[in-house]
């Protein structure tokens, strides 16, 4: 869409043209399901919380997930679980909400 602007060289207040999504990517593109299989990382998680939260074996979570860095996890990160495990924390029969475990802070 820039065939012109060199991007070592770009100065403050240049215009550039940025694109349009294509139609098929922006309104077709496959939603998320959260089967079981997969957890999505949210604010605050770490992968000795997400294990715990599930039930699974922290070094099972990182065998599962080869290429993530424990400390480097994203918010809307997917992370495998390991076969045989939920990606839903359990749920506290009274309240309803997913058990949270006691954080030192």
């Amino acid at each position: 869409a820039n065939p012109n602007v060199i991007p070592t060289r770009m100065k403050i207040g240049q215009k550039i043209i940025i694109p349009p999504k294509p139609i098929a990517e922006s309104t077709l593109a496959p939603a998320v399901v959260d089967d079981g299989s997969t957890y999505i990382v949210k604010s605050g998680d770490t992968l000795g919380h997400i294990a715990l939260w599930h039930g699974v074996n922290v070094n099972e979570l990182k065998a599962a997930n080869p290429n993530v860095i424990p400390t480097r996890m994203k918010i809307g990160q997917q992370l495998k679980m390991p076969t045989g495990t939920t990606a839903s924390p359990p749920v506290d029969p009274v309240t309803g909400l997913p058990f949270q475990p006691a954080l030192n802070r």
